[in-house]
């Protein structure tokens, strides 16, 4: 029979050691800082071929997005910044990086 002692020991090593590595690096597909009030402020998050941080006013509107897609095609990579107000992009600057070389 396993001794309880020994298994609680090595279950605080366990998480020891995970709560240090989060000293050097985190890892995750979505990050959402929250204001005070519980709001999201700050997203950043990954996923299968976009990259992107927002940061929103109070309430979520309006907001600006900072993004990254990768190449599809003949497309090159996109890299940008939105504006957005009530949910329509009200401004934008955007490039397709290596155009005609995706991959």
């Amino acid at each position: 029979m396993p001794d309880p002692i020994e298994e609680l020991t090595d279950l605080v090593t366990t998480l020891l050691a995970r709560v240090d590595a989060l000293d050097d690096e985190t890892r995750t597909r979505r990050l959402v800082v929250v204001d005070g009030a519980g709001r999201p402020r700050v997203v950043l998050s990954a996923d299968p071929g976009v990259a992107s941080v927002r940061v929103d006013a109070a309430g979520g509107d309006p907001s600006v997005e900072l993004y990254a897609v990768d190449a599809i095609d003949a497309d090159g990579a996109e890299i940008g910044v939105a504006i957005v107000v009530d949910g329509d992009v009200l401004q934008s600057f955007h490039q397709l990086v290596n155009r005609g070389s995706a991959g």
